[in-house]
């Protein structure tokens, strides 16, 4: 058989967000997906990252804009080693509360938060932040390494919970990755309110 495909796409022109989350969707096997792009359209963001390396390591600074239910603005600035390993992050919010965090690695597991130390989360082999994707890459280098599972510092955003959360990421091949929430570490949540900054 012989397919034609003109340069000209006026079906996607001529669609509805909706109708064409929904085709897409659907292309992809979800089951739901009608409901799937309802969660995409309620779930939308921005993301700028910028990134810089050098020999000492990785500087990240990126703001964030999520439009969904509770609408909020995060700025973060990331502090990586030359191995990507967490040095130290620094957190801002623009949300209903201005609230600002710094969580700081201070040895291969254990961290600080706010300059006091934080036992409850000691095990946490990285940190994980609801609000963006960049953290799942620090994950699967990590995980190149040693396959298998890892217990991420989880900071929720908008509420700026800390909880420990056992994660597992599957090698799919050519670069593809799924992830799996295993739940709470230790079956125990960290409830940690922030102060206000």
């Amino acid at each position: 058989q012989i397919g034609y495909l003109p340069e000209e796409k006026g079906l996607y022109k001529h669609m509805k967000v909706m109708d064409l989350l929904q085709f897409f969707a659907a292309l992809k096997g979800f089951r739901q997906a009608r409901t799937e792009a309802r969660r995409w359209l309620d779930e939308l963001g921005l993301e700028v990252l910028r990134l810089e390396m050098d020999a000492g390591g990785i500087e990240v600074r990126s703001t964030l804009v999520h439009g969904g239910e509770r609408p909020f603005g995060l700025h973060y600035e990331w502090s990586l080693d030359s191995a990507w390993q967490t040095r130290r992050l620094k957190l801002h919010l623009r949300a209903e509360e201005d609230r600002s965090m710094t969580i700081e690695r201070t040895g291969a597991a254990s961290w600080r938060i706010d300059d006091q130390d934080f036992g409850a989360l000691y095990g946490c082999d990285e940190v994980d932040i609801s609000a963006t994707p960049f953290c799942n890459g620090l994950a699967v280098r990590r995980l190149r390494q040693r396959r298998g599972e890892l217990t991420a510092l989880y900071v929720d955003v908008p509420e700026f919970s800390l909880s420990p959360s056992l994660q597992r990421y599957e090698d799919l091949g050519t670069d593809r990755w799924r992830y799996v929430d295993l739940g709470v570490a230790g079956g125990v949540a960290v409830a940690e309110q922030v102060k206000q900054h």
